[in-house]
């Protein structure tokens, strides 16, 4: 595997997830009072899916994004621009440094970033940093879990064993088994596969059932593996203090979500029953487990608790049309966080028709010409929008030249061609092509790109100008790049014997046309 390719992925996922996260710890508060945690959960899921997945998607505008003179394929735009901003910082503080030891340091930097050295250098200490962090995550959980477990001693007596099953039983929800253990604080949801519940002690009869309820909808939410996904997060991400954060925030709502789900049928004495508890608990440091660890909170800060009994007291009830909204918002997140991708011109590929547009017989008058002209232009694959009459027809030694000038546009498409149809010359001056500057991701024959663009003008040219497809043998693409976010490839058309008998300019991006095909006569 390519360092480029983790460098992608870290690059991406950092920057949109930063971004979600600050957006996430910003809104909380109010989609809590709009849309509730349960839906709130939602977007802490998509802000995972863009710290883990190393997907990307093609994307327009990134095309525009790639450095002008990168010459590394396989760093996406993203990263590209982070790695490039790094090489020209330390050049520029190379030439401004007037320290001889600062200079050559500068200088082994910028030529680091340049040839790839910096980015090995880096995933290095990425590599054991994650290693050492997810070490500590596991050992840590391992611990705490184990502690508690070890601390469980009677089950529930017979009688609270068949309340508890009813309880489950009515609300559709699975049993786990259940101990009393020394040493707790609270209730807690211990483990990811082999599931228990603790309560403690000495804790009160009246309260045991509200405690029951509120750890099985942990379970039944599978809230282990959901703290196991927040531990990968952070260890796949531990130089971000955000997607820490961020993990102990997710960690929160989720408790209230599970709280939100065992409230949804409640009264209001049953909602002063499950409050009791949190009224009752003290914040308890040691009892509140890292965002990582499988198993819910025995008690939380301050803050937490206090945003939980109001939920339990004074709960609102979803804004349907505001769920909808945040819904649909979250939609439109998921589809747009992976689009950082440079996309292929091969999308643009213009749509052939099958209908010629070459004369029956030699073109001998100027309206027939005129015809010929602006079926030529309007054709999908060239897309010069002729306006409604020429500039100027005129008759030649060689047939026809004629001008037209694209609608909206100052700059004339100048148009030679025989009596029978062949093109000897076209050129839409409305798009010059000069002072391209290279494609990062350079488009050759060898490409798939490069192929589907040959295949595209070779269909061309057999369809409408079936004279000068009979001359050429076989299509070499010279040159690629890039102007003002548009893309270009220039091609020789070459006979049997190698010869080119044909120059060609085609628009390969944001859309796919013919802009230059000129008949070279030295091959005659």
């Amino acid at each position: 595997m390519r360092t480029a390719t983790l460098f992608n992925f870290l690059v991406e996922a950092t920057l949109i997830g930063s971004v979600l996260i600050l957006a996430l710890l910003a809104l909380r508060p109010l989609l809590r009072r709009g849309v509730g945690s349960r839906l709130l959960m939602v977007a802490w899921v998509l802000v995972a899916l863009r710290l883990l997945l190393p997907l990307a998607l093609p994307n327009p505008a990134m095309n525009a994004l790639k450095p002008t003179l990168s010459q590394d394929a396989g760093i996406r735009p993203m990263a590209d621009q982070i790695r490039t901003r790094v090489e020209d910082a330390a050049r520029s503080l190379y030439w401004k440094s007037g320290s001889a030891s600062s200079a050559t340091l500068l200088r082994r930097v910028a030529g680091a970033a340049g040839n790839g050295r910096l980015s090995r250098a880096a995933l290095m200490i990425y590599g054991a940093g994650f290693l050492l962090t997810a070490l500590w995550m596991l050992l840590r959980s391992a611990w705490y879990v184990r502690r508690m477990k070890a601390s469980a001693g009677d089950a529930l007596s017979p009688e609270e064993q068949e309340d508890y099953a009813r309880l489950c039983a009515a609300r559709g929800l699975k049993t786990f088994p259940v101990y009393r253990a020394q040493g707790i604080s609270g209730s807690c949801a211990v483990g990811i596969w082999r599931r228990v519940i603790l309560l403690p002690q000495d804790a009160p009869k009246e309260q045991i059932p509200m405690m029951l309820l509120r750890e099985t909808c942990h379970l039944a939410v599978h809230s282990g593996l959901c703290a196991m996904f927040r531990g990968v997060c952070c260890a796949v991400h531990w130089f971000n203090p955000l997607v820490w954060l961020g993990a102990h925030a997710a960690r929160n709502d989720m408790e209230l979500a599970c709280d939100r789900r065992a409230l949804r049928t409640m009264t209001e004495k049953e909602r002063l029953a499950y409050a009791r508890p949190m009224l009752a608990a003290r914040e308890v440091r040691r009892c509140h487990p890292a965002p990582w660890v499988p198993s819910s909170c025995q008690t939380l800060r301050a803050g937490v608790q206090k945003a939980r009994i109001r939920q339990a007291l004074h709960g609102r009830p979803v804004r349907r049309i505001a769920a909808a909204a945040f819904l649909a918002i979250c939609v439109l997140t998921a589809a747009g966080m992976f689009m950082t991708d440079v996309q292929s011109s091969a999308a643009n590929v213009p749509v052939l028709e099958q209908t010629s547009i070459c004369p029956a017989s030699p073109m001998t008058e100027e309206a027939e010409a005129i015809a010929f002209a602006r079926a030529f232009l309007s054709l999908e694959g060239v897309s010069a929008q002729p306006a409604d009459a020429p500039a100027y027809t005129a008759r030649t030694l060689a047939g026809w030249e004629t001008e037209w000038y694209p609608e909206g546009s100052h700059q004339p498409c100048l148009l030679r061609f025989t009596d029978e149809g062949e093109v000897l010359y076209y050129e839409n001056r409305s798009q010059p092509v000069e002072g391209l500057h290279p494609l990062a991701r350079p488009i050759t024959g060898a490409t798939l790109e490069g192929q589907v663009w040959c295949a595209f003008l070779s269909r061309l040219l057999e369809i409408h100008l079936p004279a000068c497809w009979a001359r050429f043998e076989a299509i070499d693409i010279v040159d690629s790049g890039r102007l003002d976010g548009e893309q270009f490839i220039r091609a020789e058309l070459k006979d049997i014997e190698g010869r080119t008998v044909y120059r060609a300019v085609l628009q390969v991006a944001p859309m796919g046309r013919l802009l230059c095909l000129e008949r070279v006569e030295s091959a005659d």
